[in-house]
């Protein structure tokens, strides 16, 4: 007899479509305090780089849950369902999470109780956790040899390193 999933379980594609903008958000988070901490001195001033982080995390969020409203209507050739809607918003909307702790930080920039320069790089390194945490999560979990989960992560961290370089030389 085959289980069919009630309206609380979350399918295979709403777990992909979550990781998938938790994966989107912390790349972008990353490229800015990246491009913040390397740029111009004179336009990182705590509220300018909290402005920065939020504008830019919230545009790609905006556009995430605007793509899969798009999406959903051009494969489905409906407006997504209440259930679907809620669906997408619970997934745009957990990937803003990864925001809290580097926003913190740069608000404790704000408040003198550390340096912008070191709440961005901090801030990074919690990007690039996160991004290390999800990879390994993922191959962790994977039905492959531990050989195939090694060249996974490699070739994974390859293209983060590859995307973290383009997206600082296109905000330098």
């Amino acid at each position: 007899m085959t289980k069919t999933p009630s309206s609380e379980e979350i399918t295979d594609s709403e777990k992909v479509g979550y990781l998938k903008e938790r994966v989107y958000v912390a790349f972008t988070g990353l490229a800015i305090v990246v491009a913040l901490y390397t740029g111009d001195v004179h336009h990182r001033t705590p509220g300018q780089s909290f402005a920065t982080l939020m504008l830019g995390v919230l545009g790609v969020t905006s556009a995430a849950f605007a793509s899969d409203v798009i999406t959903h209507l051009a494969v489905h050739k409906h407006f997504p369902d209440v259930r679907t809607l809620g669906v997408i918003a619970r997934t745009t909307l957990g990937a803003l999470s990864s925001l809290v702790l580097p926003a913190l930080l740069i608000l404790a920039a704000a408040w003198d109780a550390i340096e912008i320069e070191t709440a961005l790089l901090v801030a990074g390194g919690i990007y690039v956790a996160e991004l290390a945490l999800i990879v390994w999560l993922s191959v962790r979990s994977a039905a492959i040899s531990w050989q195939q989960r090694a060249a996974a992560m490699l070739i994974l961290v390859g293209i983060g390193v590859a995307v973290l370089a383009i997206q600082v030389l296109a905000h330098a």
